[in-house]
């Protein structure tokens, strides 16, 4: 996707992001707003709702888990993201069998807005 229709896109975006943790060292592209603006830029539909992201860098990508509603169903994901280019380059999503726990601590009061985080490694 070029820059001018993501940008674009990103502020045409019908659901907001609330950031309930972020790391300002994270590279340009991959802080937890920007991650979770550029899948639901990339995935958001009607049919598909990006609840959660979180984020952390590694080995020069943004290393990405979420959870979505798609079609009324809980899906769960991962994959990584080209930073500076806003790229995802690798994406995998399936169905949630069974409860996942949350992934960002959790927004002050309850919202349908994208909640986004990042991790921190151990």
């Amino acid at each position: 996707m070029d820059p001018l229709t993501l940008l674009l896109t990103t502020v045409l975006a019908t659901t907001p992001v609330v950031v309930t943790e972020d790391d300002t060292t994270l590279p340009d592209g991959c802080r937890p707003a920007q991650v979770a603006q550029t899948l639901q830029a990339r995935f958001g539909t009607p049919a598909v709702h990006v609840d959660e992201v979180i984020v952390g860098h590694a080995n020069g990508l943004g290393q990405i888990e979420f959870s979505a509603t798609v079609a009324g169903q809980r899906a769960h994901g991962k994959g990584a993201i080209d930073c500076p280019a806003r790229s995802i380059v690798a994406f995998g999503m399936g169905p949630e069998h069974g409860p996942i726990g949350a992934l960002c601590p959790p927004p002050p009061r309850r919202t349908h807005a994208t909640v986004a985080c990042v991790r921190h490694w151990r």
